[in-house]
């Protein structure tokens, strides 16, 4: 299967707002899909690292997701499709999208700009060992069942239409991935091709921490900003959705599943869906 990376993925270059801020400001960490602001009767399309007040109209589009910290960096706030409303008013109807480990660590990779440096060779600054060892215990117990009632579906990129599980090579697709538990997740997928071959579908960012690749409690994102494309060998693939509720660096679990490396820590915690497709000549 293959990634295709595009030019969006350049660095931003939005300057932090110097000078004091109030106790009720946030910084917007990062944007899936349509997150808008309300400016001068304006709508314009929100970016990492704008500063929001809690009176600030926002609206979030469908399969969205727009995640903001607080000045502090006590918080974070996964937040999910929501009609115009005030950001305050938008957080206190999604309490439960706050997650507060780690917090400080996004803020830091946030004004370093780690978290716009995003690729599939990412070279991850920040590690979570525990973390990626429990992904690799979850991905190599093929009997071990998902903590968290996480989903997902494949759309196509030109028609918009989701994919059976039949599919030719060439077709351009995303990933549409459905958090039904009430805590946000951190995600990624594991392609297992036919060959045995491993491949991270989304890509990381230097700072590790998976800000762009976060699914809200109960939320459905569409990551159409990282679209693959179906590719050489044909045959069954298994595609792995992994899930977790801080970061981790899937690729170090892939590394370790593929070198039949033995598990070394407990998979507990860690959400799993899979799904097997049948990858066909045009």
């Amino acid at each position: 299967m293959k990634r295709i990376i595009r030019n969006t993925l350049a660095a931003l270059s939005i300057l932090f707002f110097s000078g004091t801020l109030s106790a009720q400001t946030y910084r917007v960490a990062s944007v899936n899909g349509e997150a808008d602001c309300l400016r001068s009767g304006t709508w314009s399309a929100l970016a990492p690292r704008e500063t929001l007040a809690p009176d600030d109209m926002v609206r979030i589009g469908e399969h969205s997701m727009l995640s903001v910290i607080d000045r502090d960096g006590n918080r974070l706030y996964a937040l999910k499709e929501h009609g115009e409303a005030p950001l305050g008013e938008i957080i206190e109807t999604q309490s439960r999208s706050a997650l507060a480990r780690f917090a400080s660590n996004f803020l830091r990779a946030l004004t370093r700009g780690d978290t716009e440096k995003i690729s599939h060779e990412a070279n991850v600054s920040y590690k979570d060992l525990n973390a990626d060892g429990a992904i690799h215990a979850a991905l190599a117990d093929p009997a071990y069942r998902s903590a968290y009632p996480v989903s997902m579906t494949l759309v196509d990129e030109r028609t918009g239409k989701e994919i059976g599980s039949i599919a030719p090579t060439g077709r351009r697709f995303f990933f549409r991935i459905t958090n039904g538990g009430d805590v946000p997740l951190f995600v990624n997928v594991l392609d297992i091709a036919s060959d045995g071959s491993l491949y991270d579908c989304l890509p990381i960012d230097e700072g590790g921490t998976m800000l762009h690749l976060l699914v809200p409690g109960n939320g459905t994102v569409d990551f159409r900003q990282y679209p693959m494309e179906f590719s050489e060998p044909v045959g069954t693939d298994l595609l792995v959705l992994t899930a977790y509720d801080r970061p981790f660096d899937l690729r170090r679990a892939a590394e370790a599943l593929g070198t039949n490396r033995p598990a070394d820590a407990s998979p507990d915690g860690v959400g799993i869906f899979r799904m097997t497709l049948e990858v066909t000549q045009p």
